[in-house]
């Protein structure tokens, strides 16, 4: 372990380097946490009303942050967030998907009728995948008003 430098009392040392603002895993500038009920999508932040549900609130920052025509959908539709998940079928239901990744956390996927198979890259209906417990699955989803929804899952071979 190198030795510590002393610094004069009550500053930085004379040579040292200005000192760096704290970047993000991606170089970017870190930033503190947003204070409860405010979501940050983008650029756009949006402070959600005390009796709001927390999604609400993501919903609108979401919105804001889209050129597209989310702007006349309702809260409950409005695609908050999108990722994927890859692991272990851990239970099938009649309009649901769990699935444990690699860390152990179990993701509850449900389905709706958007949400599709991936067989060799093609859209097929989910129920011709014949999922069961165990089966290792790559799933992508969004984050739509609260829930949870798959998109598409592939089977992983």
């Amino acid at each position: 372990m190198a030795p510590a430098r002393n610094a004069p009392q009550g500053g930085a040392a004379p040579n040292a380097p200005p000192q760096q603002a704290p970047v993000d895993a991606n170089g970017l500038p870190a930033t503190l946490a947003p204070d409860e009920g405010r979501v940050m999508i983008g650029a756009q932040a949006v402070q959600a009303d005390e009796d709001e549900a927390w999604y609400e609130g993501a919903a609108k920052a979401a919105q804001a942050a889209v050129t597209d025509n989310t702007a006349d959908r309702p809260l409950e539709q409005v695609v908050i967030a999108s990722s994927t998940v890859s692991g272990t079928v851990t239970r099938v239901g009649r309009g649901s998907l769990h699935v444990r990744d690699s860390e152990g956390s179990v993701y509850e996927l449900q389905l709706d009728p958007r949400s599709r198979g991936l067989r060799q890259g093609q859209r097929v209906p989910i129920q011709e995948l014949e999922l069961r417990e165990g089966t290792p699955v790559s799933a992508r989803f969004d984050l739509i008003g609260g829930r949870t929804v798959a998109r598409d899952v592939q089977v992983r071979r």
